[in-house]
C-alpha cells in the first residue's frame, strides 16, 4: 500500500473536519507537537506497528504525544485510526497536516543558517524579501553552525541561497586548482 496517498487522503478529511470545527489553527500546533514526539522518541513508531498493544493504549500514547490536552478533531481522528487499525501511518498523517495547513493559510518555512544568532531586524528583512509582493507568512526555523565561518545559508522550499564564507573560500579553492 502507499503509505503516502493513505497518510495524505486522511489529513485531508482531518483538515476538512477540523476547518469546520474551527480548530485547524489548534490542531496544527498539536500535529507539530506529534510529529515532534515520532523524532524525539524513535520507539514510538514501533509501537504503533505493534499488533500485541491494545488500540486503547495506542490512543492513550498518542494522546500523550499530542500534548495531553487535545482538541476534538485530534481525538476523532484517534478514534477513526484505532477503528480502521491505521496507527502506524500517524506521523506521516501529522506530517502531511503540517503541510496542508501551510498550503492553505499561505506559510512557507524557510530555514537560515549563520555562525551567530540573527537578530530580529536582519530576520524581519528576510522575511519581507521571501514573502515579496504574494505577501506569504514566512515561518523561520534557525539553525547555528560555526563551520560556514561567515555570511549565511538560507534554504526556502526547495531554493538555497548560500552566502557563506566556506562556500566562497571553496570556490575560490577550485578556481586555484584548476
Amino acid at each position: 500500500m502507499d503509505t503516502g496517498r493513505i497518510s495524505t487522503r486522511y489529513a485531508k478529511a482531518l483538515y476538512a473536519y477540523a476547518a469546520e470545527l474551527k480548530e485547524e489553527d489548534v490542531l496544527f500546533e498539536e500535529m507539530k507537537t506529534l510529529s515532534g514526539s515520532f523524532v524525539a522518541h524513535k520507539s514510538l513508531q514501533s509501537v504503533m506497528e505493534n499488533p500485541t498493544v491494545s488500540s486503547e493504549d495506542k490512543q492513550k500514547l498518542l494522546t500523550t504525544a499530542g500534548g495531553n490536552s487535545v482538541c476534538k478533531s485530534y481525538n476523532s481522528l484517534l478514534n477513526l485510526l484505532a477503528k480502521n487499525r491505521r496507527e502506524s501511518y500517524t506521523q506521516m498523517i501529522a506530517l502531511s497536516y503540517q503541510k496542508i495547513y501551510k498550503k492553505e493559510k499561505g506559510i512557507i518555512t524557510g530555514k537560515l543558517t549563520t555562525v551567530h544568532p540573527a537578530n530580529e531586524k536582519v530576520m524581519q528583512k528576510l522575511k519581507t524579501l521571501i514573502a515579496g509582493e504574494n505577501k506569504f507568512q514566512v515561518d523561520f526555523i534557525t539553525k547555528i553552525n560555526p563551520n560556514i565561518i561567515g555570511g549565511f545559508i538560507l534554504d526556502v522550499d526547495f531554493n538555497q541561497l548560500d552566502a557563506s564564507v566556506k562556500s566562497q573560500l571553496n570556490r575560490m579553492q577550485k578556481l586555484l586548482t584548476i
